[in-house]
């Protein structure tokens, strides 16, 4: 990837407080395989981030075609609370039910419904819901972050 200050640089945050930094893998899966997540773990880890953001588990459902909903959500779960044993505070974001995908859609709201679950008493590992934007936060991590 490329790296663009306009495209990809700090969304308007005052860098010397806060530095974004965008690590993402055109059709990565958090199961097994060629584009898993779990590959990148040690990038991610070297950037000694403060929060992480994450959001995966749509590719699964096409890439794989046959992994069960609870299979992809227990491979979710099982990298943010490893990524949480290095890092304050990890957001985990809800899957989309794309229009393209609609065929998926039933899986999506049933992981979905795990991640929430998995994560609702966490106090570094939260639940991202989409409400119309990334400045609405549901609730931040015990962190403050």
């Amino acid at each position: 990837m490329e790296r663009d200050p306009v495209m990809y640089g700090n969304p308007g945050l005052d860098r010397r407080r806060v530095s974004v930094e965008c690590v993402g893998v055109g059709g990565a899966t958090a199961c097994p395989g060629h584009k898993c997540l779990f590959e990148q773990l040690d990038l991610v880890l070297n950037l000694q981030p403060s929060v992480v953001f994450l959001h995966l588990g749509e590719n699964d459902l096409t890439a794989l075609g046959s992994s069960h909903p609870s299979v992809i959500s227990s491979q979710i779960i099982n990298l943010a609370q490893l990524i949480s044993q290095h890092v304050p505070c990890v957001y985990v974001s809800q899957l989309l039910p794309f229009p393209a995908n609609e065929a998926h859609r039933e899986a999506v709201i049933r992981i979905n419904s795990a991640l929430q679950s998995a994560f609702q008493s966490s106090t570094s590992v939260q639940y991202w819901k989409h409400r119309g934007g990334f400045w609405n936060p549901p609730r931040r991590c015990a962190s403050g972050l």
